[in-house]
């Protein structure tokens, strides 16, 4: 309580954020200095989502319970989370002895990169607004969002050192997976420089003697979306926003092949036709986890008469943040991709593919390369079905195994074990059947055999 005295309210940080701003409102020239590790990305925006796009699924583009960045700022459902946003700006300032000074820095920085901040909005670029009162408030909604984000993340870094440290949203499950959620959407962003910045003005010092990043404290909190045990790609460089190194982070290292973006794939087999063909899938599991490392093989046996084919597709799990994870990704690669990184939608565009009915998904389960904690399998096949609608797959990164299935399965024996397979093998029924018509057909042949031994004999 001792610390809150400092800060006597949160008034009295709201005033002090405003007049620290309007002294600097004089000066109209805006500071770019130390933004140049960030200049590549200046034709780089946060969009709104299409509203063909939007129709398909609102819920997953929206935030539920909190706003960051203007786009959704003012929106009746998120204002009560406004209040704890300015209550956690105030926790981060009282982790410090100086923290009238440190909070003047960082209003500072907020109002010199206030111009280029709003470039990184479509809205924004186009609807220029220099009144005092507008700039003032941009550069106030970036302070206090990107200050309950950092003490937001640096909470739940403690807490995974000293679970006994108590916190209004993370101690609430619930909260947190909306809060997770929320923070995630593509139009619920904020430049990542901005939280670069404020981090090293806070957050880096009380963190000096810890081993660990501003990305490494991200993805502590994100951990878990799409299941992989290891990130194939842990430093990715100069990311748009949260989003953003949330995608890239999954990008497979060292070279890669770019596929052209009008590239298309003539793969059109569900994973029961697959198998019935004699294609096996198999979870493929690499040192660096990479999600996008899909093979196929050609496996030969009894001296290459008889072949088989195995689908090797790294594992993932589908839990309840999967959906409106994958379609932001996917509405940002639409967004900012030209077919180079569409990884995700390529991914998607697969399972879409793959999947079409429960008996897909359980095939999947079985191998090991879809670990299901969404529920039923119905639910897991209506995800895939319906995520690729109004999406323009562009580059498909899948297009070589893909490939080398569809002619596989085109070649005369794995069309001939398919026809078996469906026209005999297709119910146990029918099967038994046939393996009946065989044990008549062969100990009718051992008889007529044996008389004509036996006749020969005699004779």
């Amino acid at each position: 309580m001792a610390n809150q005295e400092t800060f006597s309210s949160q008034q009295r940080i709201r005033s002090q954020l405003l007049e620290s701003l309007e002294k600097k409102i004089t000066s109209n020239e805006d500071n770019f200095e130390g933004l140049k590790t960030y200049k590549q990305n200046w034709s780089s925006f946060i969009y709104r989502i299409p509203v063909e796009t939007r129709k398909v699924d609102e819920r997953a583009y929206t935030p539920s319970v909190v706003s960051i960045g203007p786009l959704h700022r003012g929106s009746e459902h998120l204002k009560a989370m406004e209040e704890d946003k300015l209550s956690y700006m105030q926790y981060l300032f009282l982790h410090f002895t100086d923290a009238a000074e440190r909070l003047e820095r960082c209003v500072d920085a907020m109002f010199d990169n206030e111009s280029y901040a709003r470039t990184w909005y479509a809205e924004l670029k186009i609807r220029v607004d220099n009144a005092e009162s507008a700039r003032v408030k941009f550069a106030e909604m970036m302070l206090i969002d990107g200050c309950f984000i950092l003490e937001l993340l640096f909470k739940n870094y403690i807490r995974s050192t000293n679970p006994t440290i108590r916190d209004p949203i993370l101690d609430n499950y619930s909260m947190t997976a909306a809060v997770r959620h929320d923070l995630m959407r593509l139009e619920n962003q904020i430049p990542f420089f901005v939280l670069d910045t404020l981090f090293n003005l806070t957050v880096a010092s009380l963190l000096k003697d810890y081993e660990i990043s501003l990305k490494g404290c991200i993805f502590l909190f994100f951990g878990g979306m799409i299941g992989l045990q290891r990130i194939p790609n842990p430093n990715p460089v100069n990311p748009i926003h949260i989003l953003d190194l949330l995608h890239r982070c999954y990008w497979p290292s060292g070279d890669l092949n770019y596929p052209s973006a009008t590239s298309q794939s003539k793969f059109e087999y569900s994973a029961t036709q697959l198998d019935l063909a004699g294609v096996k899938f198999k979870a493929a599991v690499s040192e660096i986890n990479n999600l996008f490392k899909v093979n196929f093989r050609i496996d030969h046996s009894c001296f290459h008469v008889f072949t088989s084919g195995c689908f090797e597709i790294p594992p993932f799990s589908i839990t309840s943040s999967t959906e409106p994870f994958l379609r932001n990704l996917i509405a940002m690669e639409e967004f900012y991709f030209d077919g180079r990184f569409r990884y995700f939608t390529s991914h998607a565009f697969l399972m879409d593919k793959l999947i079409n009915t429960a008996k897909d998904v359980d095939l999947l389960v079985q191998a090991g390369v879809i670990r299901n904690y969404l529920g039923s399998s119905e639910e897991v096949a209506h995800l895939y079905n319906n995520i690729c609608n109004n999406v323009y797959v562009g580059g498909f990164h899948f297009n070589e195994p893909c490939n080398q299935v569809t002619d596989y399965c085109n070649l005369f024996w794995p069309r001939c074990v398919a026809r078996l397979n469906r026209d005999y093998f297709g119910n146990p029924w029918t099967g038994l059947s046939v393996f009946a018509a065989i044990f008549i057909f062969v100990l009718s042949s051992l008889q007529t055999i044996y008389a004509i031994l036996a006749y020969y004999g005699k004779n």
